[in-house]
């Protein structure tokens, strides 16, 4: 009996999770996420633009609600993007709501350049998630300074 179960268990492990390579998520280019702007002050606000141009509907996270999108950021430090940073308010303690968008749909979105703390040359980074595939992509927006 032990080995009929690890056989099914075994099984379960090498085709129950199989999906295709091909199939898992669109090109990061067809999730088109920019600034307003290249340049910005520590008292300006950063406006963001996702575009949703995957053929297929996307679901972003936002942080107990929705003024707080769940994104990142990386700075540039000697020629070389950093780990992905946080923003505070993702430590907050506080359900994450899902939000979905259709197909063709853009999303817009605002953050304090405050938030970054610092200045220097930043870039956002956005997980967009396909329910249809159950898989993730990261948007990365353009680089933009902060002074």
């Amino acid at each position: 009996m032990k080995i009929f179960f690890a056989m099914i268990l075994a099984w379960l492990l090498v085709f129950g999770c199989e999906k295709n390579p091909a199939s898992l998520s669109p090109s990061p280019a067809k999730l088109i996420l920019t600034t307003d702007r290249n340049s910005y002050s520590q008292k300006d606000s950063v406006h963001i633009t996702l575009k949703n141009l995957s053929g297929r509907n996307i679901i972003l996270g936002y942080r107990c609600s929705f003024e707080n999108l769940e994104m990142h950021y990386q700075k540039r430090v000697d020629n070389a993007w950093s780990k992905n940073l946080w923003f505070d308010y993702l430590s907050w303690k506080c359900p994450t709501i899902m939000k979905e968008y259709k197909s063709g749909v853009t999303v817009r979105h605002s953050i304090s350049a405050s938030e970054f703390k610092t200045s220097g040359t930043f870039r956002l980074l956005v997980p967009c998630s396909f329910s249809a595939t159950d898989s993730t992509v990261v948007a990365v927006s353009n680089p933009f300074e902060i002074h």
